[in-house]
C-alpha cells in the first residue's frame, strides 16, 4: 500500500515537470515493488531518464550547426548500431535515449518481457543533411520525408534535422516514430500490420518526450 502511495505521488510529481523528485522517489521504492506496479516504475524512470538526455541533447545542439562534411561515426549502444554523421558527444547522447525508449516500447508492446523483442541489434543511420539522406531514399523523397524504417534490413535512416530547423527536435521524433514501426514489425512476426494501426501508434509515440 505504500509503495502504490509513493508511486501516484512520484507520476504527479512526474506531471507538474518536477522530474528530479520524482526520480528520486522512484529509486526509493523500487526494491519494494512487485508485479504491475514495478512494470510502472521502470516505464516512468524510463521517461524520465529520455527527458533529461533529451535536455542535455538541446544544450549541445544549440552549440553546434549541422555539417555536411562532418565525419562519419559509428557507435555501438545496448540496443542499436548508429552510423551518424554528427558529434560524438550527440551519438552517445541520441544512443543513451533511444536505449530508454527502447525499454519504454518493451513494457507497452510486450509487456516487459524483453526476449520477445526478437530482432537483431538494428541499425540507426544518421545523415549529415537531407539531401544526403533523400539520395539514399528508394524512388525519390517527397520534401516533408524526415526518415523510414526498412524492415528487410532492419534499419532505420534519418538525417541531422539542424540542417533544416536549427534543432534536433524533429530528428528524435521521427526516431521515436520510427522505432515504434521496429517494434511494430516484431510483434506482428511477419503478419500484415492494418497502415492506420501501424502508423498512428508511430505518430502517437512521437510524442512521448512530451507525454512524460
Amino acid at each position: 500500500s505504500l509503495c502504490k502511495d509513493l508511486l501516484r505521488a512520484a507520476e504527479k510529481l512526474a506531471e507538474e515537470d518536477q522530474d528530479d523528485r520524482a526520480r528520486a522517489m522512484l529509486t526509493r521504492i523500487a526494491p519494494l515493488a512487485q508485479g504491475k506496479d514495478r512494470q510502472r516504475i521502470a516505464a516512468l524512470t524510463a521517461e524520465l531518464s529520455a527527458n533529461k538526455k533529451q535536455g542535455d541533447l538541446d544544450e549541445v545542439a544549440e552549440e553546434q550547426e549541422a555539417d555536411a562534411t562532418r565525419a562519419l561515426i559509428e557507435f555501438e549502444s545496448e540496443h542499436y548500431e548508429f552510423a551518424a554523421n554528427l558529434e560524438p558527444e550527440v551519438v552517445e547522447l541520441v544512443a543513451d535515449t533511444m536505449d530508454d525508449i527502447y525499454g519504454s516500447y518493451v513494457q507497452i508492446y510486450f509487456d516487459g518481457k524483453a526476449k520477445k523483442a526478437s530482432l537483431p541489434r538494428a541499425t540507426i543511420r544518421v545523415h549529415a543533411t537531407w539531401d544526403a539522406m533523400a539520395a539514399e531514399y528508394p524512388g525519390g523523397a517527397s520534401p516533408g520525408l524526415g526518415g523510414w524504417w526498412s524492415p528487410g534490413e532492419n534499419r532505420v535512416v534519418c538525417y541531422d534535422t539542424r540542417d533544416r530547423s536549427g534543432s534536433l527536435d524533429e530528428m528524435l521524433d521521427t526516431l521515436f516514430h520510427e522505432a515504434s514501426h521496429q517494434f511494430m514489425t516484431m510483434l506482428a512476426s511477419g503478419s500484415q500490420v492494418p497502415s492506420w494501426l501501424n502508423e498512428g501508434t508511430s505518430c502517437f509515440f512521437e510524442g512521448a518526450v512530451a507525454m512524460a
